[in-house]
Protein backbone atom coordinates (compact mmCIF):
# COMPACT_ATOMS: atom_id res chain seq x y z
CA UNK A 1 0.00 0.00 0.00
CA UNK A 2 1.37 3.40 -0.97
CA UNK A 3 1.38 6.29 1.53
CA UNK A 4 -1.54 8.70 1.20
CA UNK A 5 -0.23 12.14 0.19
CA UNK A 6 -3.67 13.71 -0.35
CA UNK A 7 -3.46 15.91 2.77
CA UNK A 8 0.21 16.78 2.34
CA UNK A 9 0.95 20.48 2.18
CA UNK A 10 4.19 22.25 1.40
CA UNK A 11 7.10 20.19 2.65
CA UNK A 12 10.10 22.47 2.30
CA UNK A 13 11.07 25.97 1.38
CA UNK A 14 14.18 28.01 0.81
CA UNK A 15 14.47 31.80 0.73
CA UNK A 16 16.56 33.65 -1.84
CA UNK A 17 16.60 37.42 -2.26
CA UNK A 18 16.22 38.95 -5.71
CA UNK A 19 15.80 42.51 -6.90
CA UNK A 20 12.09 43.30 -7.39
CA UNK A 21 10.43 45.81 -9.72
CA UNK A 22 10.54 48.49 -7.04
CA UNK A 23 14.28 48.13 -6.51
CA UNK A 24 13.74 46.57 -3.08
CA UNK A 25 14.64 42.94 -2.49
CA UNK A 26 11.70 40.54 -2.78
CA UNK A 27 11.76 37.08 -1.26
CA UNK A 28 11.96 34.14 -3.65
CA UNK A 29 10.66 31.03 -1.95
CA UNK A 30 10.85 27.40 -3.09
CA UNK A 31 7.85 25.27 -2.13
CA UNK A 32 7.27 21.59 -2.80
CA UNK A 33 3.79 20.05 -3.00
CA UNK A 34 2.37 16.66 -3.94
CA UNK A 35 -0.20 16.06 -6.69
CA UNK A 36 -3.72 15.88 -5.19
CA UNK A 37 -2.46 17.62 -2.04
CA UNK A 38 -2.74 21.30 -1.25
CA UNK A 39 -0.27 24.13 -0.99
CA UNK A 40 -0.40 27.64 0.48
CA UNK A 41 1.74 30.16 -1.45
CA UNK A 42 2.45 33.10 0.90
CA UNK A 43 2.14 36.77 0.03
CA UNK A 44 2.81 39.57 2.51
CA UNK A 45 0.02 42.10 2.10
CA UNK A 46 0.87 44.18 5.18
CA UNK A 47 0.93 47.88 4.30
CA UNK A 48 4.19 49.66 5.20
CA UNK A 49 2.31 52.32 7.20
CA UNK A 50 -0.90 52.44 9.24
CA UNK A 51 -2.48 55.06 6.96
CA UNK A 52 -2.10 52.90 3.83
CA UNK A 53 -3.92 49.85 2.50
CA UNK A 54 -3.96 47.28 -0.26
CA UNK A 55 -5.46 48.43 -3.55
CA UNK A 56 -4.77 45.44 -5.78
CA UNK A 57 -3.25 41.96 -5.51
CA UNK A 58 -2.21 40.18 -8.69
CA UNK A 59 -0.80 36.65 -8.97
CA UNK A 60 1.20 35.76 -12.08
CA UNK A 61 2.53 32.35 -13.16
CA UNK A 62 5.75 31.91 -15.11
CA UNK A 63 6.09 34.55 -17.84
CA UNK A 64 2.36 34.99 -18.54
CA UNK A 65 1.54 38.68 -19.14
CA UNK A 66 -1.93 38.36 -17.57
CA UNK A 67 -2.58 37.51 -13.92
CA UNK A 68 -3.91 34.09 -12.98
CA UNK A 69 -5.62 35.45 -9.85
CA UNK A 70 -6.81 38.97 -9.06
CA UNK A 71 -8.07 40.61 -5.89
CA UNK A 72 -9.28 44.16 -6.58
CA UNK A 73 -9.86 46.47 -3.59
CA UNK A 74 -9.55 49.76 -5.49
CA UNK A 75 -13.28 50.54 -5.08
CA UNK A 76 -13.57 49.62 -1.38
CA UNK A 77 -11.95 47.75 1.47
CA UNK A 78 -9.85 44.61 1.22
CA UNK A 79 -12.70 42.61 2.78
CA UNK A 80 -15.05 43.81 0.00
CA UNK A 81 -12.54 43.12 -2.77
CA UNK A 82 -13.57 41.24 -5.89
CA UNK A 83 -11.63 38.01 -6.40
CA UNK A 84 -11.29 36.26 -9.74
CA UNK A 85 -9.20 33.39 -11.11
CA UNK A 86 -8.41 32.16 -14.61
CA UNK A 87 -10.41 29.15 -15.80
CA UNK A 88 -7.46 26.74 -15.41
CA UNK A 89 -7.56 27.35 -11.65
CA UNK A 90 -11.38 27.15 -11.62
CA UNK A 91 -12.46 26.38 -8.05
CA UNK A 92 -9.01 25.14 -6.96
CA UNK A 93 -7.65 28.55 -5.91
CA UNK A 94 -8.56 30.70 -2.93
CA UNK A 95 -6.76 33.74 -1.54
CA UNK A 96 -6.81 33.69 2.27
CA UNK A 97 -6.41 37.17 3.79
CA UNK A 98 -7.31 36.18 7.37
CA UNK A 99 -3.97 34.53 8.15
CA UNK A 100 -0.69 36.46 8.06
CA UNK A 101 1.07 36.21 5.82
CA UNK A 102 -1.89 35.92 3.47
CA UNK A 103 -1.67 33.06 0.98
CA UNK A 104 -3.01 31.68 -2.28
CA UNK A 105 -4.17 28.14 -1.64
CA UNK A 106 -4.24 25.59 -4.46
CA UNK A 107 -6.34 22.52 -3.66
CA UNK A 108 -5.98 20.01 -5.18
CA UNK A 109 -2.51 20.56 -6.63
CA UNK A 110 -2.06 19.42 -10.23
CA UNK A 111 1.18 18.55 -12.04
CA UNK A 112 0.71 21.60 -14.31
CA UNK A 113 0.80 23.90 -11.25
CA UNK A 114 4.60 23.60 -11.09
CA UNK A 115 6.38 26.84 -11.99
CA UNK A 116 7.24 30.32 -10.81
CA UNK A 117 4.55 32.43 -9.16
CA UNK A 118 4.72 36.15 -8.45
CA UNK A 119 2.44 37.92 -6.02
CA UNK A 120 2.27 41.64 -6.77
CA UNK A 121 0.73 43.89 -4.12
CA UNK A 122 -0.18 47.46 -5.07
CA UNK A 123 -0.84 49.78 -2.14
CA UNK A 124 -2.83 53.03 -2.27
CA UNK A 125 0.24 55.12 -1.31
CA UNK A 126 3.33 52.92 -0.95
CA UNK A 127 5.33 51.30 -3.71
CA UNK A 128 4.46 47.92 -5.20
CA UNK A 129 5.84 44.83 -3.43
CA UNK A 130 6.53 41.53 -5.23
CA UNK A 131 7.04 38.06 -3.78
CA UNK A 132 8.37 35.33 -6.06
CA UNK A 133 7.65 31.69 -5.29
CA UNK A 134 8.81 28.62 -7.18
CA UNK A 135 6.50 25.65 -6.84
CA UNK A 136 7.85 22.16 -7.44
CA UNK A 137 5.17 19.48 -7.80
CA UNK A 138 5.88 15.86 -6.90
CA UNK A 139 3.98 13.16 -8.78
CA UNK A 140 3.80 10.03 -6.60
CA UNK A 141 4.62 6.75 -8.35
CA UNK A 142 1.85 4.34 -9.30
CA UNK A 143 1.19 1.29 -7.16
CA UNK A 144 3.97 -1.25 -7.79
CA UNK A 145 3.25 -4.40 -9.80
CA UNK A 146 5.31 -7.50 -9.00
CA UNK A 147 6.15 -10.14 -11.62
CA UNK A 148 7.83 -13.55 -11.32
CA UNK A 149 10.74 -14.71 -13.50
CA UNK A 150 8.30 -15.72 -16.28
CA UNK A 151 6.74 -12.24 -16.32
CA UNK A 152 3.50 -13.37 -14.66
CA UNK A 153 1.85 -10.91 -12.29
CA UNK A 154 2.29 -12.04 -8.69
CA UNK A 155 -0.53 -11.54 -6.18
CA UNK A 156 -0.65 -12.64 -2.58
CA UNK A 157 1.68 -15.42 -1.43
CA UNK A 158 4.23 -16.80 -3.87
CA UNK A 159 5.76 -20.22 -3.94
CA UNK A 160 6.27 -22.76 -2.68
CA UNK A 161 10.02 -22.42 -2.96
CA UNK A 162 12.65 -24.66 -1.44
CA UNK A 163 15.24 -23.26 0.94
CA UNK A 164 18.33 -22.16 -1.00
CA UNK A 165 16.39 -21.99 -4.28
CA UNK A 166 16.78 -18.81 -6.36
CA UNK A 167 13.87 -16.41 -6.40
CA UNK A 168 13.66 -13.71 -9.04
CA UNK A 169 10.97 -11.01 -8.82
CA UNK A 170 10.53 -7.86 -10.87
CA UNK A 171 8.86 -4.78 -9.40
CA UNK A 172 7.54 -2.06 -11.75
CA UNK A 173 6.08 1.33 -10.94
CA UNK A 174 5.56 4.41 -13.13
CA UNK A 175 5.87 8.08 -12.25
CA UNK A 176 7.41 9.68 -9.23
CA UNK A 177 8.98 13.13 -9.06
Amino acid sequence: MLPDYSDTESVKFEIVFILGETGKPSASILYTAVVKGKVALPCDISPPSADDGVALILWYKDEAPSPIYTLDARQGTLEQARQSAVSTLDHRAYFNMINRPAFLQLDPVQEEDAGEYRCRVDFHKARTVNTVITLKVIVPPTEPVIYDDERRKVKGIIGPYNEGEKLKLLCESDGGM
